[in-house]
């Protein structure tokens, strides 16, 4: 018989698929393998048993991938050309990753116990043995051998959890969108825009495509989530020198309105993206008509850090009402026809801050952020505080626990750089920060790609309880809820500081 590679197979009770970890031959009833597959990138899990490697994407479904190595209690082996995993029905599907596919055979199944073979892999772990013209191949049961390191139940997908897109039950009420800000900059200055106006905060693509004969701050056109989005520069609206585009800029995608009415998409390239603030209406104050010389583009001013730090708050709706963008702007398709179809298109999707933790994605609904800052220079040690507590910040007045991410979630500590952030999250009746390694960007993501996470252990499957699955982009975001990220205890412990 031939070497079996990738291939889906058929269910044959006298049929099996045998193979080797080390240097034993092993066997599974060919009637619970469904395919056979190479080993692809994973996306890792925290609060998981080291036998899970991460979860797999196998066209469109979450696959969890373990380590039959591990299982068996074996040490770990680099993944060679002859790594393969097997795709096993444990209801729903599971991948255990062996070193080698042997074949596929036809046989009896005998009873056996470790009197009749010497194997590495306990007696519960097996199902029997074949015997193959006078070799013993062992016959392992995969419920036996998940049963060591997870409940009978982990491995099933959300039955027991709750509700898809719970949020923090104060949070919602505690924070209006309208009063968070997009800061960013530009030449230098400090600028924002109102998050209610930014559909997306995204990297520089690869390519942005030219428009023939079009006003010089107009760059072009790209490509987003299948839509065509023309991109405008903001230095060269503000009369400003520009230079190339590179890692640091940012596109803010901005819904507004053409001179017909009808919504649609904007991006305008700034310098870089500094953070997600929290500018209540109180903290603003009206621009100087110097300032803005009539035209309407400056909103307000906010002033912080005792007048040392100063954020001009645009408005949209005058800075783009320039006869080039507003052609533009008239020409682009609408994204929605009417108020109503606005409406059901934002209900389809939620805005999602992606961040980086260890170089893997997360992300957390935009409406469970606070704001998003830089990590403070003055952070202060606090003796005698749970490990995973970094120090307490001043936050405009506020006294802000801040905690480091990675400890929640039983990763190595993080190493300190220009690009980590604080998300400012509402935990209780208490406001945290959370150390991340960056941000990534904003960016709605559709319900329909929104899927319950598997539910692996008791931890991971309450914090990251969903997964955002976007195939077409190859990208898995882990998604968290913030509910759990502290127990009522360490929430107490917080309280106290």
């Amino acid at each position: 018989m031939s070497e079996v590679d990738e291939v889906q197979v058929a269910a044959d009770s006298d049929q099996f698929v045998t193979f080797f970890v080390g240097n034993e031959t092993f066997a599974l009833p060919m009637a619970s393998v469904a395919e056979i597959v190479r080993l692809h990138s994973l996306v890792e899990v925290p609060l998981t048993p080291p036998a899970l490697l991460g979860l797999s994407n196998l066209r469109g479904a979450l696959l969890p991938i373990l380590s039959l190595r591990s299982l068996l209690s074996l040490a770990p082996m680099q993944a060679t050309d002859s790594t393969r995993v097997l795709v096993v029905d444990m209801n729903p599907m599971v991948g255990l990753v062996v070193d080698k596919v042997s074949r596929v055979t036809q046989a009896q199944l005998d009873e056996a116990s470790h009197d009749d073979i010497n194997s590495i892999a306990d007696a519960s772990q097996l199902a029997g043995v074949i015997n193959q013209d006078g070799h013993l191949i062992q016959v392992l049961s995969a419920s036996s051998l998940l049963a060591g390191q997870f409940s009978e139940n982990m491995l099933m997908v959300g039955q027991a959890k709750r509700q898809s897109g719970a949020s923090l039950g104060t949070q919602e009420a505690e924070i209006e969108e309208d009063e968070l800000v997009v800061t960013f900059m530009l030449n230098n200055e400090e600028y924002g825009i109102d998050l209610a106006s930014v559909e997306s905060i995204v990297r520089v693509p690869e390519r942005i495509n030219v428009i023939p004969q079009a006003a010089p701050y107009i760059i072009g056109v790209m490509e987003l989530r299948g839509a065509i989005t023309p991109v405008a520069s903001l230095r060269a609206l503000f009369a400003q020198s520009e230079g190339e585009l590179g890692e640091h800029h940012r596109i803010l995608v901005c819904k507004v309105r053409n001179r017909s009415g009808h919504l649609v998409t904007l991006g305008l390239v700034v310098d870089s993206v500094r953070e997600v603030i929290n500018l209540p209406s109180a903290m603003r104050e009206s621009a100087p008509e110097l300032l803005d010389a009539g035209n309407g583009e400056l909103a307000s001013l906010v002033k912080l850090d005792q007048g040392k730090r100063l954020i001009s708050l645009l408005s949209l709706p005058h800075l783009l009402d320039q006869g080039e963008v507003q052609q533009v702007l008239q020409e682009q398709e609408p994204i929605d026809a009417d108020e109503d179809a606005s409406e059901d298109q934002d209900d389809s999707s939620q805005l999602m801050v992606i961040f980086k933790l260890k170089q893997q994605e997360y992300g957390i609904t935009i409406a469970n952020v606070q704001e998003i800052t830089r990590l403070p220079k003055d952070l202060k040690a606090v003796p005698k505080t749970p490990d995973f507590v970094e120090g307490m910040a001043n936050l405009r007045g506020i006294v802000l626990p801040v905690i480091d991410l990675h400890v929640v979630l039983g990763m190595p500590r993080s190493q300190a750089s220009d690009a980590q952030r604080v998300l400012v999250l509402n935990i209780g009746e208490q406001r945290v920060g959370f150390i991340v390694d960056s941000v990534v960007e904003v960016m709605h993501i559709d319900e329909e790609h929104i899927t319950a996470a598997p539910n692996l252990t008791a931890d991971s499957s309450l914090l990251l309880d969903r997964v955002a699955n976007l195939v077409d982009d190859s990208r898995m975001i882990q998604i968290v809820n913030p509910e759990y990220l502290l127990s009522e205890h360490d929430q107490g412990v917080l309280g106290d500081l």
